[in-house]
């Protein structure tokens, strides 16, 4: 009798852990930011020395994720927006307005949301995609490989710290391609295992150009 308890609680546990992985709450907020991530800035990983006077510095190309987890976004290719990147780039230190596109959670804006558009990561011919754009391929060792198919976005949204249902104020979560559908939303245990390793501000920024 103890052993069918116990498998019970066991399902039960599961259960609520499988609705906690996937908060409705957060379904709101995720897909605003699904709509609207393409006017935030693109980051890139190092600074591009303008092509000539006056002009602006192309814009940054695609990553490879250093994440192993071929089931997330490990293994792809991705490029990276940022509500503010300048906040990004300090990991998050430091207090700042809350800019024009920030979603809103309880009639608050958030202070930071990233999305990661994430690319199956193809070898590209080195003949035939010679010419390949450096926006869609990536140069690493003597290998070049470009974006394949169009995969999830993995979101991450910074809300208060005491937020409920979140991880210090942090709401992961992933959605469709065609951003209309969210798969995952709120404390998702793949993304805080990963992220509570980089420390409080649970930001890694971006890999070094030693790392491609």
């Amino acid at each position: 009798m103890k052993k069918i308890l116990f498998v019970l609680l066991g399902v039960a546990a599961s259960a609520q852990e499988e609705k906690v992985e996937n908060d409705a709450r957060f379904h709101p907020l995720l897909l605003s930011v699904a709509k609207s991530y393409e006017k935030y800035s693109k980051v890139g990983n190092t600074p591009r020395v303008a092509p000539g006077l006056c002009a602006g510095p192309p814009p940054p190309g695609v990553l490879l994720s250093s994440s192993k987890d071929g089931s997330t976004h490990g293994e792809k290719l991705y490029f990276l927006f940022a509500l503010d990147p300048e906040l990004y780039r300090i990991k998050g230190k430091g207090l700042r307005a809350t800019a024009p596109l920030a979603p809103v959670y309880g009639e608050k804006g958030a202070e930071q949301a990233l999305v990661k558009q994430s690319w199956t990561c193809v070898p590209a011919d080195q003949d035939k995609d010679a010419d390949l754009s450096p926006l869609l391929g990536l140069q690493k060792g003597d290998r070049l490989f470009k974006t394949g198919e169009k995969k999830d976005l993995f979101i991450m949204v910074k809300l208060e710290t005491i937020t409920e249902g979140t991880d210090h104020g942090w709401v992961y979560g992933t959605v469709t391609p065609d951003g209309k559908t969210v798969t995952s939303s709120g404390k998702v245990r793949s993304c805080i295992e990963c992220h509570k390793t980089a420390g409080d501000c649970r930001l890694f920024g971006l890999p070094s150009a030693e790392k491609k």
